[in-house]
């Protein structure tokens, strides 16, 4: 029974029961209305604001559609669409400050501290637990939105190649962003949905050239908004600030921020920004200074050096050129770089994929190896076969799923780029 309806710029109204309207209300679900869904795009994409809050509103919306359908054919019950929209809703309950920019730091310090593990923690181990647990239990709901039930229909339902998530997320960040790449004809998708005989998600083949359009507004979407230059500069300013702040004793250890909630509830972008503006005024580390009066006055670094590639993922045949450069990049500790400093000399490597899967995969290895292929996306054609999209000559998908745009940029200061991009020239040998 619907207890209250929200409304939603990109869908309009979405119906919330009783339950979902507690987990809403909590403060640690509240907490994803201070976290920016795209991070630092707003700086080049002023539209760019929206949040995690309204993103998992939408991906509920989402599975609500594709659930009701499929409680229809039979295929789950009503039970299985009360977890799912559970998951859904709280699939992003663990993301960072600017949602991916500090999760990158955080990896590479922190081994479980991806935001879907992070996530699970929070809902087994905070209070929002207790509202799950009246009903549902909370552990069940953290393996859905982490890929890792034992149904695997759930599984490919919030966290595969066609997932609620990604759909709402490329509907959502196009709408506020204004970039129009990735519009697709999402409805076209959840009419034709279904479930085969291997419990695998598919899409009826009337439904492929909308699944089509969907795989390639995301990599339009990937290589013009989420890879975008700019975005990638502030990234690496508010990583290594993150870092400097992590050293100074600013933010704490992941141990604090996995198992303290009154922190963890302030742990946002808020939270950030006030940090950022304390580091601007402090004078023991100046390094941290500079950076953090950068990210505050939209300061951006600026680009030295580019070398870009479109290959095929079953060649890896790459410009000699972007080998050189990724080598410089991989041994970076080790390079000379004259008198500029290496604290800043940033890389960003954006590599777009149209697919995850490709042509090379094993596809005829399916019934041996459910988990290998469970992200794929599935076609059921006329004949009621399902095949990976990926596989089927008819589809322009088999001949571009191989293709990923491969970038390496490298960033500094204004006063250092003319230095930089005659140094790495030469260590490039061009």
């Amino acid at each position: 029974m619907i207890a209250k309806e929200i409304y939603d710029n990109v869908y309009g109204f979405i119906g919330v029961n009783q339950l979902e309207l507690e987990i809403i209300d909590h403060p640690l679900f509240q907490r994803l209305k201070n976290i920016k869904q795209l991070g630092m795009a707003y700086t080049v994409f002023p539209g760019a604001v929206h949040t995690r809050f309204s993103h998992s509103l939408g991906v509920m919306h989402l599975v609500n559609k594709i659930g009701a359908k499929l409680i229809d054919d039979s295929l789950i019950t009503e039970d299985d669409l009360s977890k799912l929209r559970l998951a859904a809703l709280l699939h992003d309950i663990g993301h960072y400050p600017l949602s991916h920019t500090i999760e990158t730091p955080m990896l590479k310090k922190y081994d479980d501290s991806h935001h879907e593990i992070l996530g699970k923690k929070v809902l087994n181990n905070f209070s929002i637990s207790d509202i799950l647990n009246s009903n549902y239990d909370s552990k069940e709901i953290g393996l859905i939105f982490n890929g890792q039930s034992l149904n695997q229909t759930f599984n490919q339902l919030i966290h595969s190649e066609l997932d609620v998530d990604r759909m709402d997320y490329l509907l959502r960040d196009s709408y506020n962003t204004g970039v129009h790449y990735g519009q697709f004809d999402y409805e076209q998708i959840l009419r034709k949905i279904s479930v085969d005989e291997n419990n695998l998600l598919c899409v009826d083949h009337k439904a492929i050239h909308a699944v089509e359009n969907y795989i390639t507004s995301r990599y339009y979407m990937y290589s013009q908004v989420y890879s975008h230059k700019t975005i990638g500069s502030f990234d690496q300013l508010v990583c290594s600030a993150y870092i400097e702040m992590e050293n100074e004793g600013l933010v704490p250890e992941y141990e604090t921020i996995q198992s303290d909630e009154e922190f963890f509830n302030n742990y946002d972008d808020h939270y950030l920004i006030t940090l950022l503006r304390l580091s601007a005024k402090q004078e023991t580390n100046q390094y941290l200074k500079q950076i953090a009066k950068m990210i505050l006055t939209r300061e951006h670094l600026n680009q030295a050096y580019e070398v870009k590639d479109l290959i095929d993922f079953s060649e890896e045949k790459v410009l000699p050129k972007y080998t050189l450069t990724k080598h410089i990049m991989d041994n970076f500790d080790t390079q000379d770089f004259g008198d500029i400093p290496k604290k800043w000399i940033f890389f960003d490597a954006p590599d777009v994929r149209f697919s995850k899967l490709t042509p090379y995969f094993d596809i005829e290895r399916i019934n041996d190896t459910i988990d290998e292929m469970s992200e794929a996306i599935y076609i059921q054609l006329e004949d009621g076969t399902t095949k990976p999209i990926v596989s089927l000559s008819t589809s322009i998908i088999k001949h571009i799923a191989p293709w990923r745009l491969k970038t390496i940029r490298v960033f500094t200061l204004k006063q250092y780029k003319q230095k930089l991009k005659d140094k790495v020239d030469q260590l490039v040998g061009t």
